[in-house]
């Protein structure tokens, strides 16, 4: 484990916040950019027509990059979405996963509860900038119902959310009937095998423990032609609280990023819960990289961040180094790491 020397690139971009990194595969795609490596860059809090960007390292340096902005052309009319926070892919096909979490008045946000596909061998760019053709599916909080059954049927104990959102506890949604049974916040997917693999930053287990939930063989239904949200609540799940020496019921942690490596090894960002979800008196998390053991209920440490809050996403790069990036309301802030030569 280190909080070993970490480059900070801040890029100045019409795109901030960003909360989630997924690796380029397409060498076509790579050819046309003019790099060798490069990521789609989710952006939080963003608006439906820019949920992602193309982060791209800067010809002229080793270490900086720059942002290439990326425009979507919608199947299915313009769908009104926030807050998107994980990314997966599964061949050329890539995810792009919503929050399903409150909005700033502690109200249920269907805007956030969506699942967006698109092809990455189908990407028009040029050094302006790209355009993808995106499928849009409104999850209508399914898969958070779906997540919420688990944790009942599976008895995990969650720690209790805080007064303020207790009280939101008892609300109705818009169409005046009971959504879900708890408030869920998605922070981070990945594709592991034919499982969907989905980060909780809320709830977190009654430990203080993160949770992780996994849907086994949801592959063919998010690959399917004909795309629709019914079936992910009939997907075999499986909760997951994973052990990590930084979360305990004094300082809960819950999942920030997802990632998987080239071995296929999961990776994940834990750390605060933040928003006043914990009890108030509760101490704050340290945001920390974990590698995750085959059985996803370990995390081993590999990467600490003192000195940095919010640490929202992460990948890793050709040479074995990783890159991560914070949700920074004014800039794309990059951190990466560095190997030793």
């Amino acid at each position: 484990m280190t909080n070993g020397d970490l480059t900070v690139t801040r890029i100045k971009s019409a795109f901030t916040e960003a909360s989630a990194l997924l690796n380029v595969e397409s060498s076509d795609l790579l050819q046309r950019l003019g790099v060798d490596e490069a990521w789609w860059l989710a952006h939080d809090e963003a608006s439906a027509s820019s949920l992602v960007s193309l982060l791209i390292p800067a010809p002229k340096t080793k270490k900086g990059f720059r942002v290439l902005p990326v425009q979507e052309n919608f199947d299915q009319g313009n769908p009104s979405r926030t807050d998107a926070e994980g990314l997966a892919r599964i061949g050329n096909t890539i995810f792009i996963a919503g929050s399903g979490f409150l909005n700033s008045k502690n109200q249920m946000d269907r805007r956030r509860a969506f699942v967006v596909r698109f092809d990455e061998s189908e990407v028009i760019t040029d050094q302006r900038e790209c355009t993808i053709r995106t499928e849009h599916l409104d999850l209508s909080t399914v898969l958070l119902e779906h997540i919420n059954n688990a944790l009942a049927q599976q008895s995990i104990a969650t720690l209790d959310a805080s007064p303020k959102v207790q009280a939101m506890l008892s609300d109705i949604d818009r169409a005046g009937t009971r959504v879900i049974q708890q408030p869920t916040n998605v922070e981070g997917i990945a594709i592991s095998g034919t499982s969907l693999l989905v980060g909780l930053r809320w709830p977190v287990a009654a430990s203080g423990r993160p949770l992780l939930a996994e849907l086994h063989d949801a592959a063919k239904l998010l690959t399917a032609e004909n795309w629709v949200a019914e079936p992910l609540g009939s997907i075999p799940i499986t909760m997951h609280e994973v052990d990590c020496d930084s979360a305990s019921k004094n300082r809960p942690s819950g999942f920030r990023a997802l990632s998987v490596d080239r071995s296929g090894t999961v990776h994940a960002i834990v750390g605060s819960t933040d928003r006043d979800l914990a009890e108030d008196d509760l101490k704050r998390a340290p945001f920390v990289h974990l590698r995750l053991d085959p059985r996803l209920d370990r995390g081993q440490a590999i990467q600490t961040f003192e000195g940095f809050r919010k640490v929202e996403a992460l990948a890793p790069r050709r040479n074995g180094d990783w890159i991560y990036a914070l949700d920074d309301e004014d800039a794309i802030v990059i951190l990466s790491t560095t190997t030793e030569q």
